[in-house]
This record gives C-alpha cells, structure tokens and sequence, in this order.
C-alpha cells in the first residue's frame, strides 16, 4: 500500500469546535473526529494501528484564533534569514518570548528600502502532546499552517491573482477574516470575528490599501448557486462596495486539493510553522532518524547472519580439514606400517608442490637461473660499428631478447640481425617499418645460447 498523507484540520461553529482527521484516496476517509485533541490523543495508537501501513505524514491545519501575526520592516532584520535568528531579532516586538513560539516569516520581493518581514506564529507547547505522539509512530508532521491562508493560496493561484495587490474579506467557520496581498506577500492579516468588527477593520483597511482589489471569498460545505451566495452578503451587510468580484468555494474539497497538490509538487505554502527549530524532531529530521533506527537495525541483523554464517562455513572447512589429515595418516600408516609419521611429510610434500606450481606452464623441468649481465654484454660488443643505429629499447625478458633500434636503410637492420646471430645470439628476422624522415624502425627478438641448454635470463 502507498503512502498517504493525512489532513488533521479544526473547524470552528459559533461556540463549538471539531477536529476532522481524514486519509485515504484524496483525503477523503474518515479516521477520526472530535471536539478536543485530548480525544485524539487517546484514539491515536488505535488510530496508527488501523492505518500504519499507509500513514506516514501528517498535515495540521487549525483555526485562524490559534496564531499570532505581526509585519515589521525589513531593515529590522537586515541580514537574518535563520528562523531562529530573526525570532530573536524581532523578539521585542512578538506577543511572547522566542523560545515559545513557533514561527514562519515571508519576505516581501519589493526593494530592500520598502520591504517588509510578514511573521505568523504560534505556542508550540500547545502541540507538544501530538507531536510526542509522531515521534512514537514515527509519523512525519508534513505542515502545520493556518487553514484560512492554505485556502486563500488556493484562490489567488486558481484566479491567477498573483502579483496583484488584493484585500479579501475571507467568511470561514461562521466569521470573517481580512487578508490584505501585495506581490504574493501577506502584508495584513486580521480576525474581525464579528459583522460590526468586520465593518469597522475593513475601512480601515480600505484606507490603507487604497489600490488593492477587492474580493470576497465565501466558504460552504456544499454548493450554493452565486445568487444564494449574493442574498447572504446583503443579508449580512458585507462592508464591501459594488462592483465586487465574489467567489464561493467548498471548503474542504479545496482544502484537499490544495494540500494533494503542494505535497505532489512539492511546493510552498505561504507559512509553515512545522519548519520551526522546535518541531525539528517530528519533522523531516525526526521522521528520517526513526527511519534510519529501523534500517540500522535491519542491517545489523543481515551482518550478524553474515558472521554466523561465515562461524558455520568456518567450521565445516575445519571439519573437512581434520577429515582429510585422518585419511592421509591412514594412507601413511597403511604404507609404512610400524613407522611412526614424521611430522615433516607435510611440510616436504606442501615444498615440493609449491615447486611445482612455480614451474607451471614454463617448462617440463625447472629451470635454473643465469646472470644477465653476459647476455647484455654480448649484444653490446656485437652491434656493428659501420652500422649507425639508435637503440629504442633493449629488453630481456626470460629466455627472449628484444630489440628495438632505428636505422638509415633497410639493409642496416638485415645487418645488424645478421651480427648477432654470428656472435652466438639465435636471432629472427627483424620487422621494420618506416618513420618520419625517411628513418627506418626496425624490432628483433632473439634467444641466447645459454637458455637453449636450459638456462633462464
């Protein structure tokens, strides 16, 4: 079975809160739901159990209320690029300290002077309990990001709206947020909650962002037609002027979609807390350390099969060896009986085989050696003067002379063999060809006296 990645996402409905986790082909199964993550916390070793052959990653995706977001110049961190680094830099101006947040920052892609660092940021000890619970099951925490922003991504990139300043005014689990967009970047985020808040933060905002675009983005757990979509935004007095473009999505199928998508193209979302330092155990380091434990173990098991393996062939060759020894001192005893086995049989017989082996595939007899230095006295003081030659290479080698000289003609090469084979040398005809400047390059093999009587060079 595949590995799929499960969505665990919180959903809000006026005073009551759900948590829905789901799997399976596109995220659509069912493994879980409840009001409190204490519940998931119980239910998740028989969560694993049922879905460990599949369950391998994890993507969180809570409520809006769960994170802090705050926007900051870029010339307050010039230089920092570390998440670690920048939540320090920026520590003065977080809503807790650095060492209690979990934070992602997105840089905006206008000029160094202009720009802006966009942070959203959570307590990681609300998560600790779940991801204890990861690192158990070697689970794999893919993401962890606000819901309401995976799914805004979704509509900018969908509606091609990237690049574009937009001010959205986002209706979600029953209350409104306002995202204010310029190049990409979330340069204002605000959670109005209520219609009067929404009104008054909108203006505001209006003001602020005078270019920006508006939209209004309406989500539903299942299609409604574009005119239902319109009676709700009178009904409720959305503060937004006519003309607006309105979009009406589902909110869960978008939600996959996306997800499936990001984890299939392995692209970015806007912000991911689960990058965080302090998520670093159940992230992509974690999931690999648990992941390399199991081969560590498998592979220590394959090497202590190894050596038992390589223990038991050991002693079989020792078995076939004392084997053998009874046989020989049975042939011995039954050859010389009453004599006593000299231990020294052995030893002569392993010499004599090794001389044996030494004069393989040279000659019937061994071969005693000679010196060297007569035969290369004798092809020295037999080269003929008259001659005028140019010695490439001399090689003695074995039994056999080789010769390799270069001449004016050919019948200075045709001379030269011819005075060595007077002195004694047994010389073949010689094999030339001609080279650059009209030379000739002649080579000749030949054998001396002494190897024909048996002897070696």
């Amino acid at each position: 079975m595949s590995h799929v990645t499960a969505i665990l996402s919180e959903h809000a409905y006026e005073e009551a809160h759900l948590w829905h986790l789901s799997g399976g082909d596109s995220f659509a199964e069912t493994w879980w739901q409840g009001s409190d993550l204490q519940e998931l916390l119980r239910a998740w070793p028989e969560i694993h159990r049922n879905h460990r052959a599949s369950f391998q990653q994890l993507v969180v995706l809570p409520r809006s209320a769960t994170f802090m977001f705050g926007i900051f110049p870029r010339a307050d961190v010039a230089g920092s690029t570390k998440r670690a680094t920048l939540q320090f830099r920026l520590e003065a101006d977080l809503p807790l300290s650095a060492e209690e947040l979990a934070c992602d920052f997105q840089f905006g892609a206008t000029s160094i002077d202009d720009a802006q660092v966009s942070t959203v940021s959570c307590q990681h000890a609300d998560w600790s309990p779940l991801l204890q619970q990861l690192r158990r099951s070697s689970c794999r925490l893919e993401l962890l990001t606000p819901k309401s922003l995976v799914l805004l991504q979704a509509v900018v990139e969908r509606q091609s709206l990237v690049g574009q300043p937009r001010l959205i005014l986002l209706h979600i689990d029953g209350q409104f947020e306002i995202v204010a967009l310029s190049n990409n970047q979330v340069v204002q985020w605000r959670i109005p909650g209520s219609l009067s808040n929404a009104s008054r933060d909108w203006q505001v905002l209006r003001d602020e962002f005078p270019g920006a675009e508006p939209l209004v983005v309406l989500t539903s757990e299942q299609a409604i037609s574009r005119e239902e979509a319109q009676q709700f935004v009178a009904s409720a007095e959305v503060p937004v002027p006519e003309p607006v473009k309105l979009l009406v999505i589902d909110e869960q199928e978008m939600t996959k979609q996306q997800i499936a998508r990001v984890l299939a193209e392995r692209s970015t979302v806007w912000f991911d807390l689960s990058q965080d330092e302090h998520f670093a155990d159940s992230g992509a380091s974690g999931w690999w350390a648990a992941r390399h434990h199991r081969a560590l173990l498998i592979v220590s098991g394959c090497l202590l099969l190894v050596a038992l393996a390589c223990g038991w062939r050991a002693s079989r060759v020792r078995s076939a060896v004392a084997s053998l020894q009874e046989q020989q001192a049975t042939l011995v005893r039954s050859a010389l009986p009453e004599q006593r086995i000299s231990s020294a049989v052995l030893a002569r017989l392993k010499s004599e085989h090794t001389k044996l082996l030494g004069s393989r595939g040279r000659s019937e007899n061994a071969q005693l050696p000679t010196t060297v230095l007569p035969v290369l006295r004798q092809v020295i003081e037999n080269l003929p003067l008259e001659v005028p030659v140019s010695v490439h290479e001399l090689r003695l080698d074995g039994t056999e002379i080789y010769l390799d000289v270069e001449v004016a003609q050919f019948q200075e090469a045709g001379a030269l063999a011819q005075a060595l084979q007077a002195s004694g040398l047994s010389m073949s005809p010689p094999s030339t060809a001609t080279v650059k400047e009209g030379k000739i390059r002649a080579q000749m093999r030949g054998t001396p006296v002494d190897a024909t009587s048996g002897g070696r060079l």
